[in-house]
């Protein structure tokens, strides 16, 4: 059973490694780790109802908005990545090795193939012959919000969060690795102290 508290607390852990890189990163991941647990909690929470194709009035205008939210979180976050990754480009290879920015940039390249067509109303180019311009809003049932780019390809919005999620997780795993090898290599240099003589 999904805990916000939980998704809280690890966004909450990989927003503090990101201030070295860039001090607004922070605020800024742990607003994104908010609403990702809001909008996880009201997918998990829309009632059959939601899946019919008469809607009222009213729950339209819930489930319009709910998508509307999850518009601008993938948009958000994909600015967030996009920056990150710019960054690390730049980065001692020791802090940020070359595995953590291949999955930086997957995780990049997941949320552009629908930022693309979301926000620009086209497909991405690496996928040009197969996605087309538009990416169609709609509620995949277990998994909230989700957006088709072609026949065959639906993206949710939750998958994109935990794949956004994971890659910080293993980004702060192989910093603090870095760290704990910098400590050991400083206490190593460290001079012992001289015996006193009798």
């Amino acid at each position: 059973m999904f805990s916000a508290d939980e998704r809280n607390e690890r966004w909450l852990k990989v927003s503090i490694g990101l201030l070295r890189f860039e001090e607004h990163m922070m605020p800024l991941v742990q607003q994104l780790g908010r609403l990702d647990a809001r909008l996880i909690q009201a997918d998990e929470m829309w009632p059959d109802r939601f899946f019919q194709k008469n809607l009222s009035y009213e729950d339209g205008s819930t489930l319009h908005e709910h998508i509307t939210l999850s518009y601008l979180w993938v948009l958000g976050a994909y600015e967030f990545i996009r920056t990150l990754c710019d960054r690390v480009k730049m980065d001692d290879h020791e802090k940020t090795p070359e595995e953590i920015r291949n999955i930086l940039l997957e995780a990049k390249q997941r949320f552009a193939r629908i930022r693309v067509p979301l926000a620009k109303m086209e497909p991405a180019s690496k996928f040009a012959a197969e996605d087309g311009p538009i990416a169609y809003p709609g509620l995949k049932q277990g998994a909230g919000v989700a957006w088709q780019l072609n026949p065959n390809t639906i993206v949710t919005r939750r998958e994109l969060s935990d794949d956004l999620l994971q890659a910080l997780e293993r980004r702060r795993s192989a910093f603090l690795r870095y760290r704990a090898d910098q400590h050991r290599r400083e206490s190593e240099r460290e001079p012992l102290p001289e015996s006193s003589s009798p």
